[in-house]
């Protein structure tokens, strides 16, 4: 088993080459994802992984993602762009789902119910800033159109 290169515990995540456990490894990404706006789960950043890459700039290292182990050549802390491509597609899916509800047929007794969770989920939507209210509303008319 590999030693924490910050503490003496047992490591069981990388950041590049350096091995870390849980709490090192929390404490390490913690200041980084606040500077960013993507989700934790989303927002890895660049940590050295080898050496300077003196022909791209003086400031740019082979990098790791410090989420999904993503390589690129990059400033060290700079947003992984397939993290941030990742949180895009994931985005584009749920606003796909939204925008195009798989609702009981008009007449079946849950449609009702169907109704009101699709709604509360387009109110979601707009405070996560997923959808905006003009599209949740145009969503919305255009499959209250389909039914009546």
């Amino acid at each position: 088993m590999n030693t924490c290169s910050k503490c003496p515990e047992g490591a069981d995540r990388w950041i590049g080459t350096q091995p870390f456990c849980r709490p090192c490894w929390l404490a390490f990404r913690e200041p980084l994802l606040d500077k960013h706006v993507l989700p934790e789960t989303f927002g890895g950043v660049g940590a050295a992984a080898g050496r300077r890459r003196h022909e791209y700039g003086t400031d740019v290292f082979d990098l790791c993602c410090t989420q999904c182990s993503a390589t690129w050549c990059g400033e060290v802390k700079d947003p992984c762009p397939w993290c941030r491509r990742s949180y895009e597609l994931l985005v584009e899916a749920h606003r796909e789902v939204l925008a195009h509800p798989d609702l009981p047929a008009a007449g079946d007794e849950r449609r009702q119910n169907a109704e009101v969770a699709w709604a509360k989920r387009l109110a979601q939507a707009v405070r996560a800033g997923i959808a905006t209210e003009p599209e949740v509303r145009s969503w919305w008319n255009r499959t209250a159109r389909r039914v009546s």
